[in-house]
C-alpha cells in the first residue's frame, strides 16, 4: 500500500532487517513500506553461539531492525538483535533502529528484592551499546523504562488498531448516543465498559473507553506471587453490560479469566478480552477455552498463529500497519509520530498506512 513521504526523496535508503523471531510480521511490514528484507543469516553454531552474516551492503543506510524478544527463546531473539545491530554500526549504517514489538524484561523493571537485579534497564543499555540510536516498541509494560536510557525511546501504542477491530469489526462501542450492528451482536457505547484487570492498567482502559466513548471499571487485585493471583475486587457498574477486559500482555492468562468469571458474577451480559501481547504460556490456552470470555483480540508483535488454530477464541489482529507506519515517519524525518498513539473515530484507519 502506498502513502506519501514527509520529504519528497529520503536522503538515505531504508533496510529492514529481522531474525528469527517473527520474519512474518517483518515481511508484511516490508510490504507496507513497499519494500524487501535485508539478505541476513541468522543461524547458530554448533556449540550454540548466535551467528549473524549481513549479505548486502548496508553502508550508509538507514537500518531498522525489527525483532520481538518473546517466547519461545527470548534470550536467543535478544541476542539476534544485539549482534544483528552490532554487524550493521561495524558495517557503516547510518543510523541503527530496534524496532522490538515486544520487549522482554519489561517486568523486571524495579529492584523488588534483596540482591534482584533490574533487568529491564540491563536490556536497555545492552541495545544502546551493540549501536541502536532509538528503541521503537509498542505498549511497554513498564513505560519509566523509557528513563532509562539517554537514546530515543519510542512507546507506541496498540490501542488504536484495536479500537478500530471493536468497532469495525465486532460492531460494538459505536459511542453513547448509538449502537453498533455488527458481527458483535451489537451494542452502543451506553451498553459497554471497558474493564482493567488491575490498578495498573486503569490508564489504558482509561484511553480505550475514552476513544470508544464507554463507561470503565477496575479490578483491585492482591497477587501473592507471581501468576498467581489471592483475590480482586470490582470497582464499577457493569450489570447488563458486554464487558471488554483491556490488558497489555496475557500470559498465563489467570488474571483475566478469574477477572472474567467476577464480571459474570456481577451480571456482565458478555465478556470480551483485548491485549496487545499474546504470551500466552501454558496453560493460558485451556484457561481461555473454559472461561466466560468469548473472543481474546490480541496483536501479532508475538507469533500466535499456531496458538489461534488451537484455540478459537484467539482473534489475530495485525501489527504491521502501525509498525510500518512508525517505520515510515522516522525514516522520513515525520513529526507526526504522535498520531499513532489515538484512536478517532473519524478516521479509524489513522495508524494504517
Amino acid at each position: 500500500m502506498s502513502f506519501s513521504a514527509v520529504n519528497d526523496v529520503p536522503k538515505r535508503r531504508l533496510l529492514l532487517l529481522s531474525g528469527n523471531a517473527h520474519p512474518a510480521l517483518a515481511s508484511e511490514v516490508a510490504e507496507h513500506l513497499g519494500t524487501k528484507l535485508c539478505d541476513v543469516k541468522v543461524g547458530k553454531f554448533k556449540n550454540g553461539e548466535t551467528a549473524v552474516q549481513i549479505n548486502e551492503s548496508v553502508r550508509d543506510c538507514d537500518a531498522f531492525v525489527l525483532q520481538p524478544t518473546c517466547n519461545p527463546s527470548v534470550n536467543d531473539y535478544l541476542m539476534e538483535l544485539l549482534l544483528m545491530c552490532d554487524a550493521l554500526r561495524r558495517a557503516g549504517a547510518w543510523r541503527v533502529t530496534a524496532v522490538v514489538p515486544f520487549y522482554a524484561y519489561a517486568r523486571q523493571d524495579k529492584s523488588d528484592g534483596t540482591r534482584a537485579p533490574i533487568a529491564a534497564k540491563y536490556v536497555t543499555d545492552a541495545i544502546g551499546l551493540a549501536g541502536a540510536a532509538r528503541i521503537v516498541t509498542v505498549d511497554l509494560h513498564a513505560p519509566q523504562i523509557q528513563g532509562m536510557t539517554s537514546q530515543p525511546f519510542e512507546n507506541i501504542y496498540g490501542l488504536p488498531l484495536i479500537a478500530e477491530h471493536i468497532v469495525q469489526k465486532l460492531g460494538l462501542a459505536a459511542g453513547r448516543g448509538g449502537g453498533g450492528g455488527g458481527g458483535g451482536g451489537g451494542g452502543g457505547g451506553a451498553d459497554v465498559a471497558i474493564v482493567s484487570p488491575d490498578a495498573g492498567g486503569a490508564k489504558r482502559a482509561e484511553m480505550l473507553a475514552k476513544a470508544l466513548d464507554t463507561d470503565i471499571a477496575i479490578f483491585s487485585k492482591k497477587r501473592e506471587r507471581a501468576n498467581e493471583v489471592a483475590a480482586m475486587v470490582l470497582v464499577g457498574d457493569v450489570k447488563d453490560k458486554i464487558c471488554i477486559l483491556m490488558d497489555d500482555m496475557v500470559d498465563t492468562a489467570g488474571t483475566l479469566c478469574l477477572a472474567a468469571e467476577q464480571l459474570v458474577a456481577a451480571g456482565a451480559r458478555r465478556v470480551l478480552a483485548a491485549c496487545t501481547h499474546g504470551v500466552l504460556s501454558e496453560p493460558a490456552l485451556e484457561r481461555l477455552s473454559a472461561s466466560p470470555i468469548e473472543k481474546l483480540l490480541v496483536l501479532d508483535t508475538i507469533p500466535v498463529s499456531d496458538k489461534a488454530a488451537r484455540c478459537p477464541k484467539l482473534e489475530v489482529i495485525s501489527s504491521a500497519p502501525l509498525l510500518a507506519r512508525a517505520i515510515h515517519t522516522l525514516h522520513y524525518g515525520g513529526s507526526n509520530i504522535s498520531d499513532l498513539y489515538h484512536y478517532d473515530a473519524a478516521n479509524p484507519a489513522a495508524a494504517r498506512l
